[in-house]
């Protein structure tokens, strides 16, 4: 379908044939000829530093329509998107969620290398559960890393956590009154801290180990002015 807006305000919905061809306003009985509806120039997304660009191509999109106009993405934030939002800052979870499970797996192993063969069956038992523990802590946080998802868009704040139960929240930038970061002499070291949301309703969070809270709030900050 394509529309005709006579100047007397009518609006018709009309067929793609008709274009080139004049038509009567049944309002004002005005004659017009139907124009071609310009096609929408492609989008450009804007750079985002610290962003991969196939992110950003790929995220960074305006949706403009129903839910089966827009492109299918794994991921969350992108599938979330409303008519005319776009992504303007995304983050993640920090690499120092697999510090534990590591160190716990590499105790493992050497405790396995230097095990005497004659040693007892708790020990060799107690090797091998510290082995297992650790590969399942391992797999536990690379879920937790993948599946999680912190981005702020030009309308509101997404969050969302959890690969088999899934944990999401979208607080609207005008409801948000405060964000809180806590960050511990390590987290100032390597990057990562706590992030707490403040808004209407209560408080969202708090959100551990999240790669440079300080840039998100910031991001947040700056949007809120902008408005």
């Amino acid at each position: 379908m394509i529309e005709y807006n006579c100047p007397c305000g009518n609006v018709m919905g009309l067929m793609p044939e008709m274009t080139g061809k004049t038509v009567c306003c049944p309002r004002c009985g005005r004659e017009g000829t139907v124009l071609p509806t310009p096609a929408e120039p492609p989008y450009d997304p804007p750079a985002v530093p610290g962003q991969p660009p196939e992110l950003v191509q790929r995220v960074y999109t305006e949706n403009a329509g129903t839910d089966s106009e827009k492109p299918f993405y794994a991921n969350f934030v992108a599938t979330s998107l409303l008519p005319g939002e776009r992504v303007l800052y995304t983050t993640r979870l920090h690499w120092i969620i697999f510090a534990r499970p590591t160190a716990l797996l590499v105790a493992g192993w050497i405790l396995a290398a230097v095990l005497d063969p004659g040693s007892g069956t708790w020990t060799r038992t107690f090797v091998r559960l510290v082995i297992i523990g650790g590969l399942l802590a391992e797999m536990a946080a690379v879920l937790k890393f993948i599946s999680a998802e912190f981005a702020l868009t030009n309308l509101r704040v997404i969050v969302k956590s959890g690969f088999i139960r899934r944990y999401a929240i979208e607080i609207m930038l005008e409801w948000i009154e405060g964000m809180y970061v806590s960050q511990g002499i390590v987290g100032r070291l390597l990057g990562f801290g706590t992030l707490t949301i403040a808004g209407v309703g209560g408080s969202r969070g708090p959100y551990h180990r999240i790669h440079d809270p300080l840039e998100f709030r910031q991001r947040v900050q700056r949007q809120l002015a902008a408005e």
